[in-house]
């Protein structure tokens, strides 16, 4: 029973992981984050919150390599096992792993329009990089000296 209880709350902390994180996703999706900061903040929370899922992963896995009861309650919990053949508190177990599944349906669905937000982020930090790198003084020196586009340097004969 006990085994059974630390089973719900790792997969009730994991689904609380998964919850921010789709948070994030759809931040970022939606086009929420309007400074390169928060849509980097965004990312940051977003690899925060992977890494916590893989440590209760890591915990889970750990409780089955324990007992027979706790492979069975591994697997359970990914939603391997007859739901009939569960008595009510196994059901509950199943049921929150089941949720998870849902929520990691949903990310799934919103991480196609994440991904090209941050390509378009991207782009466009790539195109004012490429601006900023044409528009300065020191380039315009160096072309005016005809050096930039020789490839030469000061100190180096013509």
């Amino acid at each position: 029973m006990e085994m059974l209880d630390e089973m719900r709350k790792l997969l009730h902390e994991k689904k609380a992981c998964f919850l921010q994180y789709e948070e994030e996703t759809s931040r970022i999706a939606s086009q929420e984050y309007r400074e390169a900061e928060e849509f980097e903040a965004g990312i940051a929370a977003r690899q925060r919150l992977i890494e916590e899922i893989d440590g209760i992963d890591e915990r889970m896995k750990a409780m089955k390599h324990f007992s027979p009861e706790g492979r069975r309650l591994y697997e359970i919990s990914k939603n391997r096992w007859d739901f009939r053949t569960l008595n009510e508190e196994e059901q509950a177990l199943f049921s929150e792993g089941q949720e998870i599944f849902r929520v990691i349906s949903r990310i799934q669905e919103l991480e196609p329009g994440a991904r090209a937000e941050m390509e378009r982020v991207r782009d466009l930090l790539q195109e004012k990089i490429r601006k900023n790198n044409t528009n300065t003084k020191f380039t315009g020196y160096l072309k005016q000296m005809d050096q930039g586009a020789k490839g030469m340097l000061y100190n180096q004969k013509r």
